[in-house]
C-alpha cells in the first residue's frame, strides 16, 4: 500500500452554535466564529455578538469539554487561530435545528487547524469526569511483580497482581507521589490511576488526528541521543528541531533503546523483532506497510558481517552499529571501531555511522584503510522497505485494505485487549495520518486495539499500524501538546517522529 496524493487542505467546519454569527445559504446554516474566513455581507451578527477567544473557551467548559477547552486556550496563547465545531454525525440535524442550538444535546466537539501540507483535528466526545484518590500506580509488567512487591513492603504499600496480569501498587496520597516513584523505576512502565467520579455521558473519548502530505513534508525520527541524552521529553525534541511542524512518539523501546526495526536515513538503528509490522517512507514520500522482519550486515571487501547489536557494545566476536550521536569514546572498551561516511571509511568522529567489532569482526575492521568502500547490507521480509529511507516497526497492524484486523504479533493481551492510550500511523488514500488517542484519565477512557481500528476506519484510514502507547502517547502541533499524556507529565522517550517544513 502506498500514498502519493497531496492532502486537500480545504476544511469545512461547522462551529459551536453558541451566540455566534449565522450565515444563511441554500444548503442550511453554517456558523462562523470571530476571525473566521467567511467575511461575507450576508453574515448576520447574533444579538450578543461574535464569540471572542475567552468566550469560546468558556463555552467549551460550560459544555463539560474541559480537555478541549484547555487545548483551545493553549493554542490561542501560542498565537494559533483554530476552529471549533460540534459533532453532528450522530443526529439528523436540520437547518431549523441548527438555527436553534440545543447545547445540552451536543455530544462532541472538534478543534481544527491547518498549515501548508498538514492539518490537525482534535475530537472530544462525552462529558468530563473528576478523578480523585486514592491513587495507584498501574503497570503492565507482570513479570516484575516480585520486584514491585518487595518495594511495596519496604515502602508500606501493597502490590496486587490482577487477573489480567497487570500490577497495581499503592495507595498514594496524590498523583505527584505516585509519578515520582514511576519515574524512579522506569522499568515498571507504570501510570497513575485514581477513582473516577462519572457525570454526564458514560462515553469519554479524546483523540487527535494529524494528516500530512509526505511528498511535500519531510518525516523522520529525532533522537534524544542527538542532544546527549538517552531519553528526553518530546517537547524538548520538538523545540530543538529546526523546522519541526509536528511530532508524535514512535515505536516501542526499553530504557533508552528502541525495540524493533528502525531505519533512519537508510541506516539501521534498531534490532528487528520477527513478525512485527512496520511502516516505511521513501525519500519521495511513498508510504508502505508490511512485515518489519529484517537482516542487517556490513560488506567489507568480500566478507559480509552480520550486525548483531545497535548502539550498545558488541558481544564477543560480534559487530555493533552506532548512530554517531549515541557513540561515546571509551564506551566500547578495547574493541575495534570504524567510522563510515558516504559508503567509505572516514576519519575518526566524521561519519554517518560507527562500526564496532570484537574478535573476528574486530580483526576485519582493523584491516580497513581510509577511503575503502563499506556497504550496508539489508534484507527485508517485505521487499518494498528496501527503497525506504525511514522504517519504524510497531505492531500489530490493525487495519488493512479498509478491513479491521485482529492480530497479536507476539504482544500480550494486556496490551491488545485492554483500554490504553494509543498512537497509530496510517494512510487514508490522500496522505499519511498519525493518530493519538488519550486514556487512563477523566476525559478519555482509552481504547482496545479493536476499538482503535474502528476509530481509524471512522477517520477514513485504509491502513493503520499501532505504535507505542500508554504514557508515551503524545502529539505536538506547532509547539503545542494537543493531548494529555496519561502520566500527567511527559514521559521521556528515546526518539520522536518529526514532521518538518516543505522539502
Amino acid at each position: 500500500m502506498k500514498s502519493r496524493s497531496r492532502l486537500s487542505m480545504t476544511i469545512i467546519t461547522v462551529l459551536l452554535a453558541l451566540q455566534v454569527s449565522v450565515l444563511h445559504h441554500s444548503a442550511g446554516a453554517v456558523w462562523a466564529s470571530e476571525g473566521s474566513p467567511s467575511g461575507e455581507a450576508a453574515v448576520q451578527t447574533a444579538s450578543k455578538g461574535n464569540l471572542g477567544p475567552s468566550d469560546r473557551v468558556k463555552a467549551l467548559r460550560d459544555l463539560g469539554f474541559d480537555a478541549a477547552a484547555d487545548l483551545l486556550e493553549a493554542m490561542e496563547a501560542a498565537g494559533l487561530t483554530p476552529l471549533i465545531s460540534p459533532d453532528l454525525t450522530s443526529s439528523q440535524a436540520t437547518s431549523e435545528d441548527l438555527m436553534t442550538p440545543k447545547t445540552s444535546s451536543v455530544s462532541g466537539v472538534e478543534i481544527t487547524d491547518a498549515t501548508d501540507g498538514a492539518s490537525l483535528k482534535v475530537v472530544q466526545r462525552g462529558k468530563s469526569v473528576k478523578v480523585t484518590g486514592p491513587y495507584f500506580l498501574q503497570s503492565d509488567r507482570g513479570d516484575l511483580y516480585q520486584e514491585m512487591a518487595l518495594w511495596a513492603i519496604r515502602s508500606g504499600k501493597s502490590a496486587t497482581q490482577l487477573p489480567d496480569g497487570t500490577v497495581q501498587i499503592g495507595p498514594f496520597e496524590n498523583p505527584t507521589q505516585a509519578l515520582e516513584e514511576a519515574e524512579r523505576y522506569p522499568q515498571w512502565n507504570a501510570s497513575c490511576v485514581g477513582t473516577q467520579e462519572t457525570s454526564g455521558s458514560s462515553t469519554r473519548l479524546y483523540y487527535a488526528v494529524l494528516r500530512i502530505d509526505p511528498s511535500k513534508l519531510k518525516v523522520e525520527p529525532v533522537f534524544a541521543g542527538s542532544f546527549g541524552m538517552g531519553r528526553a521529553p518530546m517537547s524538548f525534541l520538538h523545540s530543538n528541531s529546526k523546522g519541526a511542524i509536528a511530532m508524535v512518539n514512535g515505536g516501542y523501546y526499553y530504557n533508552s533503546f528502541p525495540l524493533g526495526t528502525l531505519i533512519h536515513r537508510g541506516i539501521p538503528m534498531g534490532r528487528p523483532i520477527p513478525g512485527r509490522s512496520a511502516v516505511g517512507i521513501t525519500p519521495e514520500g511513498s508510504v508502505f506497510f508490511g512485515d518489519g522482519t529484517a537482516y542487517f550486515g556490513v560488506r567489507l571487501r568480500d566478507t559480509i558481517l552480520p550486525i548483531s547489536d545497535f548502539n550498545i557494545p558488541p558481544k564477543n566476536g560480534e559487530l555493533s552499529i552506532f548512530n554517531p550521536s549515541a557513540y561515546r569514546p571509551g564506551l566500547t572498551g578495547g574493541t575495534t571501531l570504524l567510522w563510515v561516511k558516504d559508503g567509505a571509511v572516514s576519519a575518526a568522529n566524521q561519519g554517518d555511522y560507527v562500526l564496532v567489532g570484537t574478535g573476528r569482526a574486530g580483526e576485519l575492521l582493523s584491516t580497513a584503510s581510509m577511503g575503502e568502500p563499506v556497504e550496508l547490507v539489508s534484507n527485508f521480509a517485505f521487499p518494498l522497505f528496501q527503497s525506504c529511507s525511514m522504517v519504524i516497526q510497531g505492531g500489530p497492524m490493525i487495519v488493512e485494505n479498509r478491513t479491521p484486523l485482529r492480530r497479536q504479533e507476539g504482544l500480550s493481551k494486556t496490551i491488545t485487549h485492554r483500554r490504553h492510550p494509543r498512537t497509530l500511523v496510517g494512510i487514508d488514500g490522500q496522505g499519511l495520518v498519525f493518530m493519538v488517542i488519550d486514556g487512563r484519565n477523566g476525559h478519555s477512557d482509552g481504547v482496545t486495539l479493536e476499538e482503535a481500528a474502528q476509530i481509524a476506519l471512522e477517520e477514513g484510514l485504509t491502513a493503520a499500524l499501532n505504535l507505542d502507547g500508554g504514557g508515551s502517547s503524545q502529539m505536538i502541533w506547532r509547539s503545542v501538546t494537543v493531548n494529555k499524556p496519561s502520566d500527567r507529565r511527559e514521559r521521556p522517550i528515546p526518539y520522536g517522529i518529526g514532521v518538518f517544513e516543505p522539502r
